[in-house]
């Protein structure tokens, strides 16, 4: 080492941080060269005056937006009678209590950060101010307003987000607080904001003023919001304490769909004789005759003549189902005519699918069977099964002891919501059957699930909807009177079940082989290794596509008004545009239905998105 040499201790620093900032953000995604600088330029301009146009149209004073808000109730519920609104309100409150329970039960709540919450209100104050900004001068009120919000929300969240810098742990938020405070801004909404509402006078005359949005009814929705809280706050006290809680509100959720629409809102006149004469005696003797059958074929030792009685069983039953009328016709030249009344009884629907009903209960009974309780419990599920046909066959014959200006007892958006759930509950389980049916290795069984799926999906939903108005009453003629609701929800049930039979058979097929011989290898049964093993990683793997049907099921609901139902969309661009008040408009009474059917559709996609991400879709 050479004398004089000096060592030098050297630190290594670390890197300097890249620069950051929206001026470098810019530089770096919208205006890295000439060309994309000319496009950001152009694209913006166009948002610019596009936006601008657009605020300038919907804030437009003699835009007709209170075509809309005095019309809620048609929009909503149709023609409903007056005097029995409080059943519409007793629905929305059935509705009301189940969510509250519902919420509590499954725990439905969480924390979220003072810093997601100031990021937010940023967002939204900001966006308002831009709104504000773009919003043509001639505006004023509308500029003012926007801007006043804008700037209140704005200054809210930034006010927040200093409070999370300087604070040493970042504050949390419970989702309940947040839910409970928007509950309360609701309330206020509604006692204290007033629209535009034109009213016509008897010489003709029109004036428009400013009501409260909810000026008949917000009482009644302050209610509910008050039912909502309590519902849950008591689903809070008892989750802990019931077990079982959570199965019995989907039991719940299940009744109340049929008990809002052939009870509360058809308000049925049920003729109780006919009940306690006819119902009764049918229950109690293919009740207890099925249920001794279900508990000898489902015991353990049973041996293979089950399935062939129960199969034997079926094929009579829907034989019974569509040639009865030719045993019993008096016009008929069948050598075994009757006309007893022991004949009335025996054609009626309400003996002849309960034996239908029986024969399925019969084919599964040696997959669900199996020790004394087990086949106890199985009968119980068979009993509650066939009480439910019978009450749906029973007042679905009553006639209805409302006095309607149409045919159908729900319109507007009800009927939509009606429609929508019922077709899409129904079609489920007729649209795994199907799926099934056709990867069944049974040829018959394939060739009639393929036949009915290929056959349905060629034709078009408007042609099922004239087919199920026009020709369905003519196939039940003189045995039940089918009003038009029931007839459009077949139609769309049917069609539906063919294309969700489809997207179930794409997620059978994704299902590795190993799975069926693990089954096979344990001694499951068919029914057990479909119900337990193949199907729910089945229906996991087409989430996507299911939710996408019921999107589109959901929009496709509009089609009916060719077969005379009011629908949310028939009302908000026919009947309300024909009003004398609100002649021209048609197109402000378009964009709230489309909003309407837009925040119901985001909803569903979101959902679909937290329950992929919950069940580890595409993750594992």
């Amino acid at each position: 080492m050479a004398e004089g040499t000096v060592f030098v201790e050297t630190v290594e620093l670390a890197p300097e941080p890249p620069p950051s900032g929206p001026v470098q953000w810019i530089r770096e995604n919208l205006a890295y060269s000439v060309s994309s600088t000319i496009t950001t330029i152009v694209i913006g301009l166009v948002v610019f005056f596009g936006l601008r146009a657009l605020i300038a149209w919907f804030l437009n004073p003699f835009r007709k937006w209170s075509a809309a808000t005095a019309n809620a109730r048609l929009l909503m519920v149709q023609a409903y009678p007056d005097d029995q609104f409080i059943r519409v309100w007793i629905s929305v409150g059935i509705v009301v209590v189940l969510a509250g329970l519902s919420a509590a039960a499954w725990r439905v709540a969480g924390k979220v950060s003072v810093g997601q919450v100031a990021k937010g209100l940023l967002s939204v104050g900001s966006g308002a101010l831009v709104l504000a900004l773009l919003a043509p001068g001639g505006l004023t009120g509308g500029r003012v307003i926007f801007g006043s919000v804008g700037l209140v929300i704005a200054g809210i969240g930034y006010m927040w987000k200093r409070a999370r810098k300087s604070s040493v742990n970042e504050p949390v938020i419970s989702t309940v607080a947040l839910a409970g405070l928007a509950l309360v801004l609701i309330g206020v909404f509604l006692w204290t904001v007033k629209l535009p509402v034109q009213e016509v006078f008897a010489d003709g005359s029109k004036e428009v003023t400013n009501q409260l949005i909810a000026r008949s009814t917000k009482l009644p929705w302050t209610v509910q919001l008050l039912v909502l809280a309590v519902s849950y706050l008591v689903g809070v006290a008892i989750r802990d304490s019931i077990s079982s809680l959570r199965r019995i509100l989907v039991g719940l959720w299940a009744l109340s769909f049929p008990a809002i629409l052939m009870v509360v809102m058809r308000a049925p006149d049920i003729e109780w004789d006919t009940v306690l004469s006819v119902d009764l005696p049918i229950f109690l003797a293919i009740g207890a005759l099925v249920g001794v059958i279900l508990y000898v074929i489902g015991a353990p030792d049973a041996g293979e003549w089950k399935y062939i009685v129960s199969a034997i069983w079926l094929v009579l039953a829907v034989l019974w189902v569509l040639f009865s009328w030719y045993l019993f016709d008096p016009a008929s030249s069948s050598p075994f005519h009757f006309t007893s009344s022991a004949a009335d009884v025996l054609k009626r629907l309400e003996f002849k699918f309960p034996l239908i009903l029986g024969a399925l209960f019969a084919l599964a009974a040696p997959s669900f069977g199996g020790a004394r309780a087990a086949r106890l419990r199985y009968i119980g599920v068979w009993l509650g099964a066939l009480v439910l046909l019978i009450m749906s066959f029973r007042l679905g014959a009553a006639s209805s002891l409302l006095e309607l200006s149409g045919t159908a007892f729900v319109g507007g958006l009800s009927l939509t919501f009606t429609l929508a759930i019922a077709a899409i509950v129904l079609s489920f389980p007729l649209g795994v059957l199907l799926a099934l049916g056709r990867a069944s290795t049974m040829p018959i069984v394939r060739m009639i699930s393929t036949t009915y799926i290929e056959l349905v999906r060629s034709v078009p939903l408007i042609t099922w909807l004239y087919i199920g108005s026009n020709l369905l009453n003519l196939f039940l003629a003189g045995v039940v009177d089918i009003f038009s609701v029931v007839r459009a929800i077949t139609a769309m049930t049917l069609f539906s079940a063919a294309y969700l039979a489809e997207n179930v058979r794409g997620g059978l097929q994704s299902i590795p082989k190993g799975q069926y011989e693990a089954a096979d290898a344990v001694g499951m049964s068919v029914v057990q290794k479909t119900v337990l093993i193949t199907l729910p990683q089945a229906l996991k793997a087409v989430i996507p596509a299911l939710v996408g049907q019921v999107i589109s099921l959901f929009k496709d609901t509009s089609l009916v008004s060719i077969i005379g139902l009011f629908d949310l969309l028939y009302i908000a661009r026919n009947v309300i545009p024909g009003q004398s008040a609100n002649i021209g408009s048609i197109l402000e009474l378009t964009v709230v239905a489309a909003a309407i059917y837009w925040i119901f559709t985001f909803t569903f996609s979101r959902s679909s998105m937290r329950l992929e991400r919950r069940l580890g879709l595409g993750t594992r």
